[in-house]
């Protein structure tokens, strides 16, 4: 091994000088292309590891976020946002309640409106009751329970005849009456001048489904 050396340096000592440069470039520049290989491998490598450590980073801070956001949650009561709505709930129903009472207040009483009709017609002159007739209670409010309060509509049904003055007399003291009546059909025909037919609906409200009865009429 070491003779094979020694042949190569007396081979390389009888080169000229620009023999020997070349020589030089050469093994400088292989040695230059075996280290630019190796410290390209490592670049790529360390930019390698610098990108997994950027997204180790990114994923932790993301991390966090959520578990300051999740100890947040902790802290706050879960039944608020439910205390909150019925709170509201029960604010609304108060208002709706209040309103209805204001309009409930005069109304004449479901099981008190024959009785008001009957004795109003007892002192109106030029009016005759033909029919006289209790219309089935009718629920306002869809509760999905039979069990739950409820509002109901209570109608009667009037057949009258008498002259068109008499009948408007007796139409305008429905309406002055203190206990107010709700209006839901009123038709008028004449059938032999000056007499004529009128059919009235009206009802009122009331938290009682049970039917109302009308005596029958003499």
């Amino acid at each position: 091994m070491n003779q094979q050396w020694q042949q190569l340096e007396t081979k390389f000592n009888d080169l000229s000088q620009r023999e020997r440069g070349l020589i030089a470039l050469v093994v400088i520049i292989i040695v230059a292309m075996v280290a630019f290989t190796l410290l390209e491998g490592q670049f790529k490598d360390l930019q390698r590891l610098k990108g997994q450590l950027t997204s180790l980073e990114n994923e932790n801070r993301i991390s966090e976020q959520q578990i300051a956001l999740y100890e947040q949650r902790l802290t706050l009561d879960p039944n608020d946002d439910y205390r909150q709505r019925l709170v509201l709930l029960e604010e609304q129903m108060a208002q709706v309640d209040a309103e209805l009472k204001s309009q409930m207040i005069d109304m004449v009483p479901a099981d008190y409106m024959p009785t008001v009709l009957s004795n109003l017609l007892a002192n109106m002159k030029g009016v005759t009751l033909e029919s006289f007739a209790s219309i089935p209670p009718v629920p306002l409010i869809q509760v999905g329970e039979q069990e739950k309060m409820n509002l109901y509509s209570h109608g009667i049904r009037l057949s009258l005849t008498g002259d068109y003055f008499s009948i408007m007399k007796f139409v305008q003291a429905v309406e002055d009456m203190p206990d107010k009546l709700f209006w839901e059909r009123l038709d008028y025909q004449v059938d032999s001048y000056p007499k004529g037919t009128i059919e009235l609906e009206m009802y009122t409200l009331s938290i009682n489904k049970d039917f109302i009865g009308v005596a029958k009429q003499d």
